[in-house]
């Protein structure tokens, strides 16, 4: 951007500022070293594509903030089996590692996809005008996760980075679950059961989350990431521009899988519970988890 940012963009922009996110999990850490506890104890129990995970480039980890190859195991193997057995995760990739993902803005403050890949150690550029504390981490093809750098300008504690990291994990892991079953067609061929013997296919589940946040009593987004995508959670972008909609909605879902294992993602209202925070995101959350999948094809 090359023009002074209206107040208006700047909070636009403010939505990819990971500062604040940072420093709720500072506040609330001891939440977060509890579900890692929790996970410590819990038997691993692997099913699906969890059992045959592989990682590449693993070498370019430079710091204790990512996330290893072996700790990825450990926790995902801990996940509800449902959402190991619907994962399409065939590796976790870590060649971009040591790259900070710097979003390019439009002059109005929108961020439509673009960034500028950015080694950690030149991050922020002072030349190029980069803002400390809004970059973009982690992402994933439906298949592979590629982790990337959390700087310590964006927060000074290692734990807490390796924290946010874990988050940034789980939210990635759940779109090796979504992406590939974007195609309606494709989502209707899995087919679950749930607590009560009801069965229902993935399509079916993802239609409660478009008729939730598209409904005149729409939901809060569960973080301020996902509040990028608000304005594209609308009855009219579903219809004229599906690809946008799809997107914003999967967002809002992945975060959303976040607060539900983890029981807390930051959020601007202070809540220390996702399920207070986003009680009818949560339980379409537990409806998945506590299912069974009775066909994947």
């Amino acid at each position: 951007m090359n023009t002074i940012p209206t107040p208006t963009a700047v909070e636009k922009m403010d939505h990819l500022n990971l500062r604040p996110a940072l420093e709720f999990v500072a506040r609330y850490g001891d939440i977060y070293e509890r579900f890692v506890r929790y996970l410590i104890h819990k038997p691993s129990a692997p099913v699906g594509a969890i059992v045959s995970l592989t990682t590449l480039e693993e070498d370019l980890i430079a710091d204790s903030v990512h996330i290893t190859g072996i700790e990825t195991l450990e926790i995902l193997s801990r996940l509800p089996p449902a959402f190991q057995e619907l994962s399409m995760l065939d590796n976790i990739n870590y060649h971009f590692a040591g790259i900070v993902y710097v979003p390019i803005f439009e002059e109005s403050g929108e961020w439509k996809g673009a960034v500028d890949m950015v080694d950690e150690a030149k991050f922020p550029r002072l030349c190029s005008g980069d803002h400390p504390h809004r970059i973009l981490i982690g992402r994933s093809d439906g298949v592979v996760i590629f982790p990337s750098a959390l700087p310590v300008s964006i927060h000074e504690s290692i734990r807490t980075r390796w924290l946010y990291q874990l988050h940034v994990m789980l939210h990635e892991f759940f779109h090796t679950i979504e992406f590939m079953r974007r195609d309606h067609v494709v989502a209707e061929k899995v087919i679950l059961c749930d607590q009560k013997d009801n069965t229902y296919t993935f399509r079916d589940w993802w239609k409660k989350w478009e008729d939730l946040f598209t409904s005149t009593t729409r939901p809060l987004c569960p973080t301020r990431y996902a509040q990028t995508y608000a304005d594209f959670l609308t009855l009219e972008v579903c219809t004229k521009d599906p690809g946008a909609f799809v997107v914003a909605l999967a967002e809002q879902v992945a975060e959303s899988f976040v607060g539900y294992i983890i029981g807390i993602v930051p959020n601007d209202q202070g809540y220390s519970s996702f399920k207070n925070h986003s009680p009818e995101a949560w339980a379409l959350i537990h409806e998945l988890a506590t299912s069974r999948v009775l066909k994947i094809s």
